[in-house]
C-alpha cells in the first residue's frame, strides 16, 4: 500500500507538467504595416496672412500629433504611420486661432517615405507632397542636391554660378522637383534667374554643402522686388535623410 502511494505521489508531478504544456500559446501581435512621412516648413509669410513669421508647423494625422514641430526652412525627422490613406493635417502658427492645409492626396504604402513640403502661393497655405526614393550613396568629397521649385508665383528659373560654364540646372519648371546630382562639397554663390518673360535675374544666395550629405534646394517665397523680407524669395537648404 505505501509502495503504491509512492508511486501516485511520484507521478502527479508529471501529470502537471503535461498540463501545462498544453496550455493554448498566447496569440501573436498582427504587424503593423507603415510607411515614413516628415514635413518641410518652406512657409514665406506675406502681408495680411494670419501666420507668425518663422513659426512652426506640426503633422497630425488621424487626428493625432505626430514628431517634433518643424521650424522654418528645415525638415522635422520622418515619423511612423499606418499604410492607408490617413487623414493628414499639418498645423500652420497662426497669430490668432487656429489653421491648417489638409492633404487628401496622400496613400502611405509599406516602407515608402514620403515629404510634405509645406510653402505659401500669395496669401495661401500649400503643401507639395513628394513620395521620396532611396538616397544616393554618399561619396567622398561630394554632395548631392536636388531643386523643388515652389515660389509664390509660378515661376521657371535657371541656376548657376556666375563664373561656371554651364548652369547648374538650365529651366526648373514651377512645382517640379529635379533628381539628385552630385557635386563637389564646397561654397557654392547660385545665382537665379527667371527664364520667361523678362528673363530677369531675381537673387543671389550663397549656400555651403558639406561632404557626404544630400539636400532639397527649396525655392520658395515671392518674386516681386518689392515684397517684405519674410516673404522675399529665396533657397530653404534642407537636409535630407
Amino acid at each position: 500500500m505505501k509502495h503504491s502511494l509512492r508511486l501516485f505521489l511520484a507521478a502527479f508531478p508529471l501529470l502537471a507538467a503535461c498540463h501545462d504544456n498544453n496550455e493554448l500559446p498566447q496569440p501573436t501581435p498582427p504587424v503593423v504595416e507603415q510607411g515614413q512621412v516628415r514635413i518641410v516648413n518652406n512657409l514665406a509669410i506675406g502681408a495680411g496672412q494670419q501666420l507668425v513669421p518663422g513659426g512652426s508647423i506640426r503633422l497630425v494625422v488621424d487626428s493625432k500629433e505626430l514628431g517634433p514641430a518643424a521650424v522654418a526652412g528645415a525638415a522635422a525627422p520622418y515619423q511612423a504611420v499606418t499604410v492607408g490613406k490617413p487623414v493628414v493635417q499639418i498645423l500652420l502658427p497662426y497669430s490668432t486661432g487656429s489653421g491648417w492645409v489638409q492633404i487628401n492626396s496622400l496613400v502611405v504604402a509599406k516602407d515608402k517615405r514620403y515629404s510634405l513640403f509645406t510653402y505659401s502661393a500669395g496669401t495661401m497655405s500649400q503643401a507639395r507632397l513628394v513620395e521620396e526614393q532611396a538616397l544616393p550613396t554618399p561619396v567622398a568629397g561630394k554632395a548631392y542636391v536636388r531643386v523643388l521649385n515652389v515660389a509664390a508665383e509660378p515661376t521657371p528659373v535657371r541656376i548657376e554660378e556666375p563664373q561656371a560654364s554651364a548652369p547648374l540646372y538650365s529651366e526648373v519648371t514651377w512645382g517640379n522637383v529635379t533628381s539628385y546630382q552630385a557635386v563637389d562639397a564646397r561654397t557654392y554663390t547660385l545665382q537665379t534667374t527667371r527664364t520667361n518673360s523678362t528673363q530677369a535675374q531675381l537673387f543671389t544666395q550663397s549656400t555651403a554643402l558639406a561632404s557626404g550629405k544630400a539636400y532639397t534646394l527649396v525655392l520658395r517665397g515671392s518674386t516681386y522686388p518689392d515684397a517684405a523680407v519674410s516673404e522675399k524669395l529665396a533657397f530653404d537648404v534642407v537636409v535630407d535623410e
